[in-house]
């Protein structure tokens, strides 16, 4: 799902499968739901070089993004690519998990990182 630099209300996909989800430099007015879904890895992109399953680097969510039940699969990349991400509201992932690693470098994240049992191959912030 193609989403590079698109301006949005808000975008509920939940209880889904979808093929990966390319939001980078994109703008969410309202929440970016995507609980109970799994969202599989796309190939590289301009942002990320590795295979991502959610990208949302240098994009902006007035709302909050939630995670909760939901599966990021990239075993040999990125699960979730968030860097330079600004985040208005919470970041929420109870019971979430990452098959891949975690990237949320630079992200600015004021409302909270709540990730009550979740399992992340790895995590990388700062």
């Amino acid at each position: 799902m193609d989403l590079l630099g698109a301006s949005l209300q808000t975008l509920v996909i939940t209880g889904s499968r979808v093929p990966g989800i390319e939001a980078d430099s994109a703008r969410v007015e309202g929440n970016l739901d995507l609980r109970r879904s799994v969202v599989e890895s796309l190939a590289s992109s301009p942002f990320n070089h590795v295979s991502t399953a959610l990208s949302l680097s240098d994009a902006r969510v007035t709302g909050g993004l939630l995670l909760n039940g939901a599966e990021m699969r990239a075993s040999q990349g990125w699960a979730v690519a968030a860097g330079g991400l600004v985040m208005e509201g919470g970041v929420f992932c109870r019971g979430f998990v990452a098959r891949g690693e975690v990237r949320l470098l630079g992200a600015q994240l004021p409302g909270g990182l709540f990730m009550q049992g979740a399992h992340s191959g790895r995590l990388v912030s700062g």
